[in-house]
This record gives structure tokens, sequence and C-alpha cells, in this order.
């Protein structure tokens, strides 16, 4: 039912950042809003009361586990998303330095110049309309990763995956903005923005000048270093790697998203490189540990019919134990 090492560790990860939220927030006095907290518990009450409904009176069909795991999945993946959210408030107010100058210096090493590639993409419409739906489609795919795995093809190894690796880049960007700082590229260059970035600067700067009182009820993305966006859509490609279909339809969205990033001007491109560096060490860290063993292994026909009909295994006679 969901109930495995695994899963302690990510419910571990969220109880280090509550407690990285509570001393931040007592440090600065910044806490999310009661209408925010309220709204969010019923959604988690339901969640959790049936998946413990299920862990305390397990049936014996394969579709009762399934769904206990799945929703045990989406439980935690709302509480980690809230609580990553309200924390990077309350670390950005702590008032970290900020590398905005090295930034921008690593960026003119590379030959990369944003409010040019931002300049190219505005007299490119076409271009423009499909960065823009990528970039704002990173959500969608984290849906994309909890039901296509956990409802459709069952694959209960990649699906934990999905959630350490998530948790792990979350957190951790949330950590490093509690240490250094980086202002939006758009405030930076001031050039005109192509997506709608006023929200995100009104709130990085009132965090950093201590003006903001809470966190707001519809909170926005800090952190420009490293960039989420990019660190989030490359642990979505990670984690279908081994759904062929699955593969053909979200990893051109992921190139697409990743781009995006940069050719809008919401990231500085070391930004992206950053992210990209800490994805790739979050999966050896992953594999080091051997943490796909701290998953009870459940492989049933169920379990391959459904893995062939969605592409999860290239070969069926191979066991779900693949890498």
């Amino acid at each position: 039912m969901g109930v495995h090492r695994a899963a302690a560790l990510v419910a571990g990860m969220q109880l280090a950042m509550l407690v990285v939220a509570v001393l931040a927030g007592w440090r600065t006095g910044l806490w999310p809003q009661r209408e925010s907290i309220l709204a969010l518990l019923p959604v988690l009450g339901t969640i959790f009361l049936v998946w413990g409904y299920f862990a305390w009176q397990p049936g014996r069909g394969h579709r009762d586990w399934v769904l206990a795991e799945f929703l045990l999945c989406l439980g935690l993946f709302l509480s980690g998303t809230f609580l990553g959210t309200v924390a990077q408030y309350q670390v950005g107010a702590l008032g970290s330095p900020s590398i905005d100058s090295t930034l921008i210096a690593i960026d003119r090493t590379l030959g990369i110049d944003i409010p040019a590639l931002v300049t190219w993409t505005r007299h490119h419409p076409a271009s423009w309309t499909v960065l823009v739906w990528a970039y704002d489609a990173l959500t969608p795919l984290f849906f994309v990763v909890l039901v296509a795995l956990g409802l459709v093809a069952h694959d209960r190894k990649h699906l934990w995956q999905f959630m350490v690796l998530f948790h792990v880049t979350l957190f951790s960007t949330v950590a490093i903005f509690a240490v250094i700082a980086a202002t939006p590229a758009v405030d930076v260059f001031r050039f005109r923005p192509i997506i709608d970035q006023a929200s995100a600067s009104r709130d990085y700067f009132a965090v950093r000048d201590g003006t903001l009182r809470a966190v707001p009820q519809i909170p926005t993305g800090l952190i420009s270093f490293p960039s989420f966006h990019t660190a989030g859509a490359l642990v979505v490609a990670w984690s279908l790697r081994r759904a062929r279909w699955l593969r053909i339809l979200t990893w051109p969205v992921v190139a697409l998203l990743v781009a995006s990033t940069v050719l809008l001007g919401a990231h500085y491109a070391v930004d992206v490189i950053a992210a990209a560096v800490l994805v790739i060490s979050a999966i050896w860290v992953h594999r080091w540990c051997n943490l796909d063993a701290w998953i009870e292994s459940r492989v049933t026909s169920t379990t391959v019919s459904a893995a062939e009909f969605t592409g999860t295994l290239d070969n069926p006679a191979v066991s779900a134990e693949a890498p």
C-alpha cells in the first residue's frame, strides 16, 4: 500500500523542510495565509483518509494497492509542493547575498545574450506561442507522470523514483536559495517580458526588502538559480524513460520547456546548466544508494500487461526490475 522506506524517505524530507520553514518563518515573521492552509487541508485529509482505509483494510485485488499507492503519491506530491513553495518565500527573506553579476559573467563567457534571445523570440510569433505553452506545461507534466505510472502502467519503481527525485530537486533549490539569491533576468536586463513575470518580480523584491508580510494565497516561483522549471522537466523525462509512447509524447515538450526558460527570458543560461547538474547529481545519489531496493517488489500479471500496453517494458520477458 506504499508503506516502505522510499515513502518514509519522502516523508522525512518533507518533515525536514517543515522544520526549515518553521525556523525561517519564526526568524522572518513570514507565514502562509490561513486561507491557503484551510483550502489545502480538506484535500490532503481526504486523500490520506482514503489511503489510510486501504492501508488498514487491504483488499486482495491488485486494483486496491494500485489506487492506494497512487493516492499516497498524490498526497505527498501536493504536500511537498506546498511546503517547498511556502519555504522559498521564508528562506528568501533571510537576506542571502545576490550573485547576479556572477551569473551574468558566466552567461557572457558562454556567449549567451539573454536580451538578444528574447528579441529573437519576440520576432518569431509562432515560436513565441509554442514556447509559452511549453513553459506553462510543467505542472501538467507532473500529473501525467503520477497518473501514467501510478494508475495506468502500475510502474511502482519509476513512480517512486519520480517522487524521490522531485522532492530532492525541489528542496535542494530552496536550500540553495537560502544561501544565494538571483534576481530574475527580466529585472536585471530590463527587457520587455514575453511571459507575465510581474507577480514573481513583485514578490521577489518584496521578500528581499522585507515588505511582504505573508505568503500570498497564490504564490509564484521566486527561485532563479538553479531553474526548478528545468530540474522538474528533466525529472519528468527521466521518470518516463522506460515508457516508450510517453517518451514520444513528453520528451519534445520537455525539450521545448527547457529551451523556453532562456528564450523567454525567465532564466539565465547558467540557471539551466545548474539545474541539469542538480538532477544528474540526484540521479547518481539515488543509484549509488540503491534506493530502488527500498521499494517492496510486487510484480503481477496485471503489472506486466499494463506495462506492455503503455510501452513501459520494451521486452515483456524482462522483469519490471530492469533499470
